[in-house]
């Protein structure tokens, strides 16, 4: 099992909306994530997001088509899937927990270690004293 960080924008996609509604989210996967994988969700700075980490999912399933996916398009802007998403394979992530709290704002995420992710998905398990914060405040 290995601990991920991607990041989302609220503003293009209502992730809390597809939460609540679904109990996941299917998405768009470049990064080699298997199934029982943790992966954390930062949501962009303000105005567009809260500028935290928010969501702790966990992947339940890979591999996923456009064909294979939920239908979410109410929750994109416009209701529109961007330009070549059929292309693409996709995750399903569950929600485990969600954190709005200021322990995992930007400004302490930093202070161990965060940049914010640009588009991919990156690794956590290689930063031990992220990980470990961010895991102390959603256990």
């Amino acid at each position: 099992m290995s601990n991920w960080v991607l990041s989302c924008n609220p503003k293009v996609y209502d992730h809390a909306a597809s939460f609540k509604k679904n109990g996941f989210i299917d998405w768009v996967t470049i990064n080699k994530f298997e199934d029982g994988d943790i992966v954390y969700i930062y949501e962009v700075i303000p105005p567009r997001g809260r500028g935290a980490i928010v969501y702790k999912a966990k992947i339940t399933k890979v591999d996923l088509t456009l064909d294979d996916k939920t239908d979410d398009h109410v929750f994109w802007k416009h209701g529109v899937y961007p330009k070549d998403y059929q292309a693409y394979k996709f995750s399903r992530m569950k929600l485990i927990n969600e954190k709005e709290d200021i322990y995992l704002s930007l400004k302490s995420l930093r202070e161990h270690g965060f940049t914010a992710p640009q588009g991919f998905a990156y690794l956590l398990d290689n930063k031990p004293n992220l990980l470990n914060f961010i895991q102390s405040r959603f256990n």
